[in-house]
């Protein structure tokens, strides 16, 4: 995404040919908030799905025959895999449906408009959650007495107004979070906006403005991303020698101050007393073992009930966990959280594979090469520790792929 095909898309604008711009920029940020955003109320990811199919009901009238096709091997398979899975859990069919054809159709209503208008539209909603995560974090700097701690979206927050919002730690600074529901969620934003931002060769300050806002995640994987987006902005200005020694200068001052919370972070999810890391370590160890069991053709879509009936769930668990820290909690507690396994885990290592190869080739990065490998770990490194592949966020890639298959990187 250059700077020619912003300006491209500014020129057909005046012309007429772009509809309703914001509404197109909610129905992306209306996408972000159903899969990765705070759960404002119940039912709200059932009810955003028909919100975004009405918003994209353009894209039904774009659906070819092959677009008909993949969707009914999808939804065939979808259905054949939690019928015969072990799972059994044949009701959550119906809201993977919506999912699927929420990301789908979504793609189908820019089919003859072309993919630079998706991205644009994309970068725009990315730049909103960034300004109110910014904003939400020099509020709290300066006014951190209004911040009242609420747990009244399941997940404890520090909030203003219920405006803005970090995740509570319990200690020391809270962490930004933003409009997404925990701040590992918002790095993966925070980072996508920082991708295309290089790729457009944005002010050196403002990427510095978006370095500090992934910062205040205090996520780990969030700084290992960080660290691609840094080798990508090193390979997009190399031919620009003469600026890129003073930028590099900038960047690397400004990165070097998060080294110690990363090393310390680190070295505490090692240690064996993190709770976060062993949750992380525990789902690693549950997703291959159910990987071993029905490496072929998974278990169907589950929860943490299913999980729970597994007979290694309760072994990993007592392994990992001290026995007082089992005592306090509920069996499982948290969930399952590794989204990159999770894809193996329902579906089969066949059908995973396949997922993550189209996933690979989706035309969000605009490139072929290193940003497109630096696009897809961005995704990728996110969903180890977020369960965001059972997203409709998350589908827009793979299903970018087939939408647009023919559309050559820009």
């Amino acid at each position: 995404m250059d700077k020619d095909n912003f300006r491209r898309i500014k020129i057909s604008k005046t012309a007429g040919a772009i509809r309703n711009e914001r509404l197109e920029i909610l129905t992306i940020l209306l996408i972000i908030i159903q899969s990765c955003g705070i759960r404002f109320i119940p039912g709200q990811g059932s009810l955003l799905i028909l919100v975004v199919l009405f918003l994209s009901r353009s894209g039904f009238l774009a659906m070819s025959k092959k677009d008909f096709g993949n969707l009914f091997i999808i939804l065939i398979f979808l259905f054949i895999n939690n019928y015969f899975g072990p799972s059994s859990s044949i009701s959550k069919v119906p809201f993977q449906y919506g999912l699927v054809l929420e990301a789908y159709i979504f793609l189908l209503s820019y089919k003859n408009r072309g993919f630079n208008l998706i991205i644009h539209r994309l970068f725009k909603a990315l730049n909103i959650i960034f300004v109110h995560a910014l904003v939400g974090f020099v509020l709290y700097i300066f006014l951190s007495p209004l911040f009242k701690v609420t747990t009244a979206f399941g997940y404890p927050y520090k909030t203003f107004l219920y405006l803005f919002y970090l995740a509570d730690t319990g200690e020391g600074m809270a962490r930004n979070s933003g409009l997404l529901w925990e701040p590992g969620l918002l790095q993966m934003m925070l980072n996508l906006y920082l991708f295309y931002n290089i790729k457009k060769h944005a002010p050196i300050w403002f990427l510095g403005l978006i370095t500090i806002t992934i910062i205040t995640t205090f996520s780990s994987i969030g700084f290992a991303i960080l660290g691609l987006n840094y080798i990508f902005f090193i390979i997009h200005n190399f031919r620009h020698r003469t600026g890129l020694i003073v930028r590099l200068i900038f960047l690397t001052f400004l990165l070097s101050g998060s080294l110690i919370f990363v090393k310390n972070n680190i070295e505490d999810k090692l240690s064996g007393k993190n709770t976060s890391g062993l949750v992380r370590y525990r789902d690693y160890l549950i997703g291959m073992s159910m990987i071993e069991e029905r490496p072929l053709l998974g278990h169907g879509l589950f929860d943490s009930k299913y999980l729970v009936t597994l007979p290694y769930v309760s072994i990993i668990e007592s392994n990992v966990f001290t026995t007082e820290y089992l005592a306090d909690i509920d069996e499982l507690a948290g969930g399952f959280t590794n989204g990159l396994l999770g894809i193996f885990c329902s579906f089969g290592l066949p059908a995973g594979v396949l997922l993550y190869v189209i996933s690979y080739k989706n035309r969000f990065s605009m490139s072929s090469g290193y940003p497109q490998f630096a696009f897809f770990l961005i995704i990728a490194l996110t969903s180890i520790t977020e369960p965001i592949t059972n997203t409709a966020f998350f589908l827009l890639f793979p299903f970018s792929f087939l939408v647009f298959k023919k559309r050559k990187p820009v």
